[in-house]
């Protein structure tokens, strides 16, 4: 029977990390499987509260009343009243149990705060002898990921691993792995010709996510009025297409084209303060302007990354600071030696080595006592997958 390694986060945003795990892992005797939080029941309910509660606590209350309708979270209901029960639903605790039960794991790698607080909830209840890795795989890791219990936690930079340090995590326990991404291989000239683009003026890449950020469209607006001089390029899919078409036609707009082709198209990039995008482009060597953070995470990577990268204010100040540092050589490649000084290099092949570490130290434990996966086994826990999610 192979091992198996189980890693924990939101898809979207930690997707990179496990295609990198799984890439490295690939044709050995050891299982990689991703689970998306959403599947262990910590969805973020209602939107209209989480913006509330964001921008106006005190209205949070008011604004579920006022628009609970239109924001309702859809509730499955059954197909038949059998005995006028409803179908039980499985706390996240519960599915967080399935999952260990299910797939017996060496090695559990939770990428959130939540995630990794569940599963070291899970482990001692099920008496999982497994190791718990806490992959704090950003820039400014959250209070949540340094939490005490588990085995392993992964640092993405080395001020990453002094801040778990100062946070009572034993030094002995933290592993500074890098970010686990790789230089696009994509040729320039053919990423331009695959995006229409002349390679006359330089490339402003905004990356705005797989939802296409109301903050990079505003950016890509501002951009769009210096469109004779450089030539926006917003990574947006529909939702960004859609704004572009109404009210800044001159941006380009790149829907199905890999990330890899954007960086290789682009000189110069406008994101938003997140850990992975910045590090791709890190590894790129793409001179970034940080776009005003929107959440407490921003705001961490934001102070963090501000000491390498202009960091703007505003959408209009993101202009003015790509700007200068399109026309400024030498700028950008301070970014560049500061940006590769910060990263360590290597980061696919560090994260794996410390996790085949840890299935070497753990190849002889016995992660659960057969009776416990028997009993797990009985149907007392329930697929996350197959309970109506």
């Amino acid at each position: 029977m192979n091992d198996c390694i189980v890693l924990i986060g939101k898809k979207g945003l930690f997707d990179n990390a496990a295609a990198a795990v799984q890439r490295r892992f690939e044709g050995t005797l050891t299982d990689v499987v991703f689970v998306d939080e959403s599947e262990l029941g910590l969805g973020s309910g209602i939107k209209g509260y989480i913006l509330a509660s964001r921008y106006c606590p005190s209205l949070s209350g008011a604004f579920l009343k006022k628009f609970y309708k239109r924001y309702k979270v859809k509730e499955q209901k059954p197909q038949k009243f059998r005995q006028g029960k409803l179908p039980r639903v499985v706390p996240p605790s519960e599915r967080c149990e399935n999952v260990l039960y299910r797939f017996a794991p060496k090695a559990v790698v939770c990428f959130t705060s939540r995630a990794l607080a569940l599963t070291l909830s899970a482990a001692g209840t099920t008496g999982y002898k497994g190791c718990v890795i806490s992959g704090a795989l950003d820039f400014a890791p959250a209070c949540g990921m340094s939490v005490k219990g588990a085995d392993v936690y992964l640092a993405a930079t080395d001020e990453s691993g002094e801040i778990l340090a100062r946070r009572g995590i034993e030094r002995g326990r933290i592993k500074v792995t890098g970010m686990p991404v790789t230089p696009s291989g994509a040729a320039r000239d053919k990423a331009l010709k695959q995006l229409g683009i002349s390679g006359e003026k330089p490339v402003a890449f905004i990356a705005g996510g797989r939802y296409c950020s109301r903050r990079a469209m505003r950016a890509a607006q501002a951009f769009s009025a210096y469109a004779d001089v450089l030539t926006p390029l917003l990574s947006g899919g529909e939702r960004g297409a859609d704004f572009v078409e109404k009210h800044c036609p001159n941006v380009i707009v790149a829907a199905e084209e890999s990330m890899d082709v954007l960086y290789a198209a682009a000189d110069i990039a406008v994101i938003a303060p997140t850990a992975f995008i910045a590090a791709e482009c890190a590894a790129n060597g793409l001179p970034v302007v940080l776009l005003p953070p929107v959440n407490k995470a921003q705001k961490g990577v934001y102070k963090a990354l501000k000491k390498i990268y202009p960091a703007a204010k505003s959408e209009e100040e993101a202009v003015k600071l790509a700007m200068e540092l399109i026309m400024d050589k030498s700028a950008q490649e301070r970014c560049r030696a500061a940006a590769r000084e910060l990263l360590p290099a290597g980061g696919e092949e560090r994260l794996t080595g410390a996790l085949k570490e840890v299935l070497e130290r753990y190849k002889d434990v016995e992660v659960f006592p057969a009776s416990a996966i028997e009993e797990g086994a009985d149907g007392s826990h329930t697929d996350p997958q197959e309970d109506g999610e």
